[in-house]
């Protein structure tokens, strides 16, 4: 025969033991979430600046490409870089940095671009409240 009274008890030792855990789950779980929903936030963020960096770098290259004709203006070429950017990317004409300013057949023209960057996580926002300038540049042969 098997004596049942002492599983029984047993049990209500562990019932016993575990009476305290009801809400430790519950506690764990609200101490985390800010924590993965911050990274969360930050790589999503992260990525929009590597995505800005990549679209200034194409920006350039394509008003280095477009300064590769010596007759080309600076103007040409700085319309040229906007017209690479997205319409919230909005550049002075003192962010489009081209030189050299003249240009002659065999030289290679640099053109980079500078853009302020700012955070969409707010924490960020407290430490750099001025934003993050992030450059491209790109550069080709004068033909």
């Amino acid at each position: 025969m098997v004596n049942i009274s002492g599983k029984g008890k047993f049990i209500r030792v562990i019932k016993w033991l575990k009476r305290g855990e009801k809400g430790q789950s519950m506690v764990e779980f609200a101490l985390a979430l800010p924590m993965i929903l911050f990274m969360l936030v930050g790589v999503v963020d992260f990525s929009r600046a590597y995505r800005y960096i990549l679209q200034l770098n194409d920006a350039a290259f394509q008003g280095a490409r477009t300064g590769s004709v010596p007759t080309v203006t600076d103007a040409a070429i700085r319309t040229a870089v906007r017209a690479d950017l997205p319409s919230d990317v909005v550049l002075a004409d003192s962010d489009i940095v081209i030189s050299p300013s003249t240009r002659t057949t065999g030289s290679t023209i640099t053109v980079t671009v500078s853009w302020q960057y700012t955070s969409i996580v707010p924490l960020t926002n407290l430490f750099l409240p001025s934003g993050v300038t992030i450059q491209g540049s790109g550069a080709n042969t004068v033909r």
